[in-house]
Order: C-alpha cells, then sequence, then structure tokens
C-alpha cells in the first residue's frame, strides 16, 4: 500500500516502506556466531529482500537450530542457501515465495 503525501501547488508523492529486522542475538543456540553490526547487516539485507520482492512488506530472519552445523562465518549474499538448507527461519508479510537471492 502506497501512501500519498501532498508536497505542495497540487503535487503529490508517492512512499512505500520495507522493513528488515533481525534479533540479537542472531541464534539462541549459538548466541555469540555474530556480532550486533554482523546482525544489523542481516537486518538491512532483509529490508533489501523486502523491497526486491514487491515493497510494501517486512521480512524478519533469525538462526534455526541447524545453524551451527553450516560453515557460514558471515550471511553475505547466501540468504538463499541459507534458507534452502534450514539454517534460517523467517516471518514475512508477503503472501507470495520469497526470492532470498534478490
Amino acid at each position: 500500500m502506497e501512501h500519498t503525501f501532498l508536497v505542495g501547488n497540487g503535487s503529490k508523492g508517492y512512499m512505500t516502506g520495507s522493513i528488515g529486522f533481525a534479533p540479537y542475538p542472531f541464534n539462541s543456540w549459538h548466541p555469540d556466531r555474530f556480532n550486533w553490526e554482523q546482525v544489523l547487516a542481516i537486518a538491512d539485507q532483509a529490508a533489501y529482500v523486502a523491497k526486491s520482492n514487491g515493497r510494501n512488506a517486512w521480512l524478519g530472519i533469525e538462526g534455526a537450530e541447524a545453524f551451527g552445523c553450516a560453515e557460514y562465518n558471515q550471511i553475505g549474499d547466501s540468504l538463499q542457501k541459507l534458507y534452502d538448507q534450514a539454517c534460517i527461519k523467517t516471518m514475512t508479510s508477503m503472501a507470495h515465495t520469497v526470492n532470498y537471492s534478490a
């Protein structure tokens, strides 16, 4: 849903919102795996995925119990692989299948 803003002289502006979030610690089974800056980067990446999947959505990401056996030191651009391997859990407002590679 877009929000319309009146910007003057009869002109209108439109704004959408996309939100990403992640808990800290990222994974309760492995609380020292990521520091808060890395978790913030994960939340930022979640917002980018929400935006690239149609905007006006939210996406939350947290580490799953299986995350401890994954060989990842940073999330980076591998969200789709982590999702496919059930290493992360996600929650979202998007009703369609999410492309985590976005």
